[in-house]
């Protein structure tokens, strides 16, 4: 468990935003909608092992049927919406990113970029 760190974590949730995807946080117990991440500095931490075995469950294994079972259940939203709402976090991140310049090189945000403007190519 990390019991100090570079103070990175807490300008992003002074922001009001997640600290893992730089989405907003919602709500009483400031959760994350995104990816689930609850801001809670007075929680008690001895639960912590069992909750991230949970946390980092993936889907890289799922099988067809899963994920058309999936859809039917939990219809996605349309393909212009997703990239509509991907870009605005990303270009939230550039700017979060040039206000501190001190954290991030020009060189970071360039990469950003790049890696935004190929996935739009496909």
């Amino acid at each position: 468990m990390i019991m100090e760190g570079d103070g990175s974590w807490a300008k992003i949730i002074d922001s009001g935003l997640c600290p893992r995807c730089i989405m907003a946080l919602h709500g009483p117990e400031n959760q994350c909608n995104q990816c689930g991440w609850i801001w809670n500095p007075t929680r008690d931490m001895s639960d912590v092992k069992s909750e991230e075995t949970d946390m980092h469950a993936t889907r890289l294994t799922a099988s067809e049927q899963e994920i058309c079972e999936e859809s039917v259940t939990n219809p996605s939203m349309g393909w212009p919406q997703a990239i509509s709402i991907v870009e605005d976090a990303i270009r939230f991140k550039l700017d979060y990113m040039a206000d501190y310049p001190h954290d991030y090189t020009e060189a970071d945000r360039q990469r950003l970029e790049s890696a935004w403007n190929r996935i739009l190519r496909g």
